[in-house]
């Protein structure tokens, strides 16, 4: 692959790594987590509801610290990047993404002002990104508080996607859509993302262990909670 040939001449060890990281689920247990990505794999966290899937996710994407340990970005630690920094890195989509007051429009330019990335608001890509996950360029005048579950997730994709992240944390991304839009969302990752990296979490992988790209790179990681020791 072109690109990880590049990035390995970069010098970089990993686009993507954590170090000894633990969290706490609860007050009885916690999670010990090691991952190194490098670009273009695609991993599948595997594990029981409550198991600390989401919880891990969110802890990846900074929106909770860790107990210990470091992350990891292109071989840079967590604490050396700011946030909005990291953020236009890794990309954290929700099982129930947030809309602001306004337009889908407005919704996807505000990705842009939230991460402080450079450049003005691509509306063309915009409705490129809608084409590709089965939603019409209509659309974008809509109020979003008027989303479907549905509808609302594929506007949070297409809002990271236009950031052009390195690493894109999907947590059931896919849920609730048909067959075909499933296909489609699906699709539409694998074309933006072969030069990153994927981590997702998803009742039914059906969908990402069939498409010809991802499911070929597709592998997966059991999360196995830790009870912590009482006294």
């Amino acid at each position: 692959m072109a690109a990880r040939a590049l990035w390995r001449s970069l010098g970089v060890l990993s686009l993507f790594a954590t170090q000894g990281l633990k969290v706490s689920l609860d007050p009885r247990r916690k999670l010990s987590f090691e991952l190194t990505l490098e670009v273009g794999d695609v991993l599948h966290l595997l594990g029981p509801s409550g198991c600390g899937k989401t919880t891990l996710l969110r802890t990846l994407a900074r929106l909770r610290a860790p107990d210990a340990g470091n992350l990891l970005l292109e071989d840079v630690s967590a604490s050396d990047i700011p946030p909005p920094t990291w953020r236009r890195g890794i990309a954290y989509l929700p099982q129930r993404p947030v809309m602001l007051p306004g337009t889908v429009e407005s919704n996807l330019a505000a990705g842009l002002t939230y991460r402080r990335a450079q450049g003005a608001f691509d509306l063309q890509l915009a409705k490129e990104c809608l084409r590709g996950v089965g939603l019409d360029k209509d659309l974008l005048s809509r109020d979003a508080a008027l989303l479907s579950g549905g509808e609302a997730a594929r506007i949070a994709l297409c809002r990271a996607l236009m950031l052009n992240p390195k690493v894109l944390l999907c947590d059931e991304l896919t849920a609730g859509l048909d067959e075909e839009n499933s296909a489609n969302t699906i699709n539409l990752l694998a074309e933006h993302m072969a030069n990153g990296a994927i981590i997702f979490v998803a009742h039914d992988p059906s969908g990402w262990r069939s498409h010809p790209e991802l499911g070929a790179k597709l592998r997966e990681q059991a999360l196995e909670p830790i009870p912590l020791e009482t006294p």
